[in-house]
């Protein structure tokens, strides 16, 4: 029993290892290069781990505003916008140079989806050789490339990682397994990550339980149990997430996205995208996914109910993504309350591409298990190797838009609200970035009152907006008359100084929330919110000093404490199992 349980041991630290050096293999061209090209939501990214790192160099352990990025306009996407995964690479900056931290941490997060899927589908399967392959042909799927390399798209990037351990506990809390507590940690994770995708996965969980308690109402009690201690364990995991929504984002008159549905691609796009493979496309979900789309049933006749279940709920989603649902009808039916807040079906490829690739998994690991063993290993290092190919293959596109890009690094903005330009960024110009206002995302989490038109994440239209605009060209308003000033960034807050020939109404450029809190000449001060949903103060006549600040509650506090212990105990009463595991085995031997 020792012995199997040392050779356990050293297995697995020998499968994590060859991660370790499979991964190097993935991202090793682009930490060479050590250039970057930012695209779609990329500086929104880099803006909030750039905001972190400043407020963590200057004794800040928390992040709540912006006051260094995001033009200095206090928005506290920290808040509503989850930021857990993204303090690594915020520390990595500490040691390293900016693209290189960028790198090292996608490589961090593309080693650690492997290990999770691989653990996943060890628990699903018992199959080393399916859980190798199935780790590898997930990490490897060019939307998950997509959203890492290509389009930045990082909060759903993350999330992709955590898929495995939500399903893989979905099927343990539906069976009753003894791992029915990963469907609570996973949804904790997912809330960690990315708020859309969470909500994504909330409806399949609920619509798969549905069906299976319709299908064993035997059942419907334990399973209902199960599900019930789950929500409560992700609930208390991740409560500090959690009670920012309820204080200051629910029905505090922040912006949201419009519920609707965008970049709508027939089933024809989606395919021949898929089967070009490459990773420059949201719709490419991979030619060894529509590969086992196509043949898949032949493969799965005498296989478990799950897994044809997986493949079955692989081909939904697929089709879900493309244009034969209606979802053009849908804007005009109650529908769009609930399936607009996803607002780019496309998104749904994730979990395309996990239940699909559940299915490939189990028809290479049963071509594999007729082999002797000498020949399975020898052909799994082949397949391995296929795979490797196939994503050289896939990133091509990738690599090629860095180097063939103007070589000129981005220089600083020249003036105010302006949009980023087109560019290779390398360690030198990175910080560069932050002088622009960003593609996408600028203003996301703004008050409603600040937007003139529609909420729109364009820059362009949204520097159409005079009330965006004037936040934006750090543009005070001194009794009705606008005057510009400079914005002076220190950690969660915004400094203005300001000289009146009267007492007059100031309003400051940076924008309010429930919690804001203002500091005039070193004194709290009462304020309200301006018409452009910013902080205004009656400030005196003479020199002036107005600080921005947020002040969250104590429940918030509170909903941290509550997430570590809560963690902790799951990690003691993981620990006393496995002790308690070892001491019977020892007495039995």
């Amino acid at each position: 029993m020792l012995n199997s349980k040392r050779n356990n041991i050293w297995i697995n630290l020998g499968i994590i290892l060859f991660f370790c050096l499979f991964t190097l293999l993935l991202t090793g061209i682009f930490i060479k290069k050590n250039l970057l090209y930012p695209s779609a939501d990329s500086v929104f990214h880099f803006s909030r781990v750039e905001e972190i790192y400043n407020n963590l160099k200057n004794g800040e352990g928390i992040t709540y505003i912006a006051s260094h990025t995001f033009n200095s306009t206090g928005v506290a996407s920290f808040l509503f916008y989850p930021t857990v995964f993204l303090y690594p690479w915020a520390l990595l900056k500490f040691v390293l140079a900016p693209v290189t931290a960028f790198y090292i941490w996608f490589s961090i997060m593309m080693l650690l989806t492997m290990i999770v899927a691989y653990y996943s589908m060890y628990i699903f399967s018992n199959n080393r050789y399916r859980s190798i392959l199935f780790s590898i042909m997930y990490v490897i799927a060019p939307y998950h490339l997509f959203l890492g390399i290509y389009n930045f798209t990082l909060g759903e990037f993350i999330a992709y990682t955590f898929i495995p351990i939500v399903f893989v506990g979905l099927h343990q809390a539906l069976t009753d397994g003894k791992y029915w507590y990963l469907l609570g940690i996973g949804w904790s994770l997912l809330i960690y990550s990315h708020i859309v995708s969470t909500y994504i996965a909330s409806l399949t969980i609920a619509i798969v339980s549905l069906i299976y308690m319709i299908t064993n109402i035997d059942k419907i009690k334990r399973v209902i149990i199960n599900l019930v201690k789950n929500g409560i364990l992700a609930l208390l995991l991740s409560m500090g997430i959690i009670i920012p929504f309820i204080t200051d984002y629910i029905n505090q008159g922040i912006s949201a996205p419009r519920k609707d549905f965008y970049f709508l691609e027939s089933f024809q796009e989606l395919f021949l995208s898929s089967i070009v493979n490459l990773a420059n496309d949201n719709k490419s979900l991979g030619i060894i996914v529509i590969a086992t789309v196509v043949i898949g049933w032949w493969f799965i006749k005498r296989a478990r109910t799950v897994e044809k279940i997986s493949y079955l709920l692989g081909i939904i989603f697929m089709l879900i993504t493309t244009t034969i649902v209606p979802w053009e009808m849908m804007r005009e039916t109650p529908l769009r309350n609930i399936l607009g807040v996803i607002q780019f079906p496309y998104r749904f490829n994730s979990y395309t591409i996990f239940f699909v690739l559940v299915v490939t998994s189990l028809i290479f690991s049963n071509l594999l298990q007729n082999m002797k063993k000498q020949v399975r290993v020898l052909t799994l290092a082949l397949v391995v190797f296929g795979l490797f190919v196939s994503y050289v293959g896939s990133i091509s596109n990738v690599y090629s838009r860095i180097i063939t890009a103007p070589q000129t690094s981005l220089s600083k903005a020249k003036q105010t609200a302006q949009i980023l330009p087109n560019a290779v960024v390398d360690n030198d110009s990175y910080k560069n970035m932050f002088s622009y206002v960003m593609t996408y995302g600028e203003a996301d989490y703004f008050p409603k009152a600040s937007f003139d038109g529609e909420m729109n994440a364009s820059a362009a239209i949204l520097l159409s907006y005079p009330k965006i605009n004037s936040i934006l060209s750090h543009k005070l308003i001194v009794n009705g008359k606008e005057r510009v000033g400079i914005p002076i960034s220190e950690p969660n807050r915004v400094i203005y100084k300001v000289k009146l020939k009267e007492k007059a109404i100031v309003d400051v450029p940076v924008v309010a929330y429930n919690h804001t809190q203002v500091i005039l000449n070193g004194k709290p001060s009462k304020h309200t919110v301006s018409s452009r949903g910013t902080v205004q103060v009656l400030a005196k006549k003479g020199n002036n000093q107005i600080e921005v600040t947020y002040r969250p509650s104590k429940l918030f506090f509170v909903g941290i404490a509550i997430s570590v212990l809560t963690w902790i105990a799951l990690l003691i009463i993981w620990m006393a199992k496995k002790l308690r595991d070892n001491n019977k085995q020892g007495w039995r031997n």
